[in-house]
């Protein structure tokens, strides 16, 4: 959560530290984050606006500018000459500016308030769906679950069956555990090449309407069960995305276009039936599921300037896992 005003006690220490700007583009609000530059989440100080202590930002809507630290003026750039580097991303809704090793003098933790910046839900979810993770390539489980054989009974030849006897028939599905507990997590995925500026004024990273993107659901083990289940959410099997979009970045900056795919995650188990025995006869440990948002709601596009990786790159980021379906 974000916070407006601030109230410190102690005295200032000169340290170098992560700073976040962000801005929700419907409202006009902004705000200000400092993190210690080891990593550490413990927030330093926060404020609402575009100032805090003697750091103020001058950017625009999308977070193109430069700030200030006293009398000391930081472009907003990958990789600057000061050792600061900074990361843009920004969509219709909202706008993030991360900047590492800035030296600033902060005052000692203290007390803060507790107002919120933001009002727009929408857009405080984005925030925390934009905020920087290390980009790995990852390998989604197919679609189609792995199925085991092994427990299903082969029914005995019927010419040999005595008068008596019975066939037994085994099957298995795929069932909710409860009410499946369902929670929202993000599939990013970088859809479009780097282009890099270099000298020219300006330059855009476009993805052209026919170019198009497909996802699966995932699972976090080999079903051997009845395989994808929607468990009466509006997700589906797979999602496939398709238009024009791009982003504009300007000299010296390397732009590219990612992809935010909403899924709703949601436990299951594998049940085994046997015709001869009572229901259920077996049922597996639970899992997660994990399927695409029907028309990707609560996803959609954004532009990335200074942590491009390569086209079909993606991550979860499943530490923002908002409860409930779409």
């Amino acid at each position: 959560m974000l916070f407006g005003v601030l109230a410190f006690v102690g005295s200032a220490i000169a340290a170098n530290v992560d700073v976040i700007w962000q801005h929700e583009k419907p409202s006009g609000a902004t705000s200000l984050t400092l993190y210690p530059a080891n990593g550490n989440d413990t927030v330093l100080a926060q404020s609402c606006g575009n100032s805090i202590e003697s750091l103020t930002f001058h950017v625009d809507e999308n977070g193109d500018g430069n700030f200030t630290v006293g009398d000391k003026t930081y472009e907003i750039v990958s990789n600057s000459e000061d050792g600061v580097s900074c990361v843009r991303k920004f969509s219709n809704l909202v706008a993030t500016v991360e900047c590492s090793n800035v030296a600033l003098d902060v005052q000692e933790p203290g007390k803060v308030s507790s107002e919120d910046c933001f009002k727009e839900d929408e857009a405080k979810a984005a925030f925390h769906s934009l905020k920087s993770r290390n980009i790995k390539r990852v390998r989604s489980l197919s679609a189609t679950p792995m199925t085991d054989n092994s427990q299903e009974q082969t029914p005995a030849n019927p010419l040999r069956l005595h008068a008596r006897q019975i066939i037994c028939t085994s099957s298995s599905s795929t069932e909710l555990v409860g009410d499946g507990d369902p929670h929202q997590n993000q599939l990013h995925r970088q859809i479009s090449s780097n282009n890099f500026c270099a000298a020219a004024e300006t330059c855009t990273a476009t993805v052209s309407e026919s170019e198009t993107f497909s996802v699966g659901f995932s699972l976090t083990i080999a079903s051997p069960g009845g395989g994808w289940i929607s468990g009466g959410f509006s997700v589906s099997k797979s999602w496939t995305g398709g238009e024009s979009t791009s982003c504009p970045g300007k000299q010296g900056q390397e732009v590219c276009v990612w992809l935010n795919i909403q899924h709703t995650a949601y436990t299951v188990q594998d049940v085994s039936y046997n015709s001869c025995l009572p229901p259920p006869n077996k049922k597996g440990p639970p899992y997660i599921m994990k399927s695409p948002n029907k028309a990707n709601r609560g996803g959609g596009f954004y532009c990335v300037i200074g942590a491009c990786r390569a086209k079909g790159d993606e991550y979860w980021r499943e530490d923002f896992a908002p409860a409930g379906g779409p």
